[in-house]
């Protein structure tokens, strides 16, 4: 596949991510979403983060994360980098957090990555200090 094919399937997987207007931009508050994907293999995939302008409609993640082909994206490092790098592209939050768990697919041998980006001159200690009570 030609950089310029692989350019365009890019684009077309994160038009695929359908956002709204955040309704309040005042507060600043987590939003959390998780899908399990099955399709050969099983993972969890968890996208947890603070919006800016846009919200990401659920649904609109699920069929997002549908239209990926997890089967052909190996090791998970690689898909989280690839759904955070679209996320970054199409809601813009100011923190992104990204964990995928691969653990129904490896019983004996646990494996989960955790990804996060954020704004650079971003920081909210006391909501990012809230996470884990999620």
């Amino acid at each position: 596949m030609t950089d310029k094919n692989l350019e365009i399937l890019r684009l077309q997987r994160q038009e695929s991510i359908n956002t709204i207007k955040n309704p309040n931009m005042t507060n600043e508050y987590l939003c959390q979403i998780s899908c399990e994907i099955t399709n050969k293999i099983s993972i969890k995939i968890n996208l947890c983060y603070i919006p800016d302008k846009l919200v990401i409609l659920p649904e609109s993640f699920k069929l997002y994360l549908n239209s990926l082909n997890i089967t052909n994206i190996s090791p998970i490092e690689a898909m989280a980098h690839i759904i955070l790098d679209d996320l970054n592209n199409q809601l813009v939050a100011k923190w992104t957090q990204i964990t995928i768990d691969d653990n129904k697919n490896n019983p004996d041998i646990g494996h989960k990555i955790l990804l996060e980006d954020r704004h650079p001159r971003w920081d909210n200690k006391d909501l990012l200090n809230r996470i884990d009570r999620f």
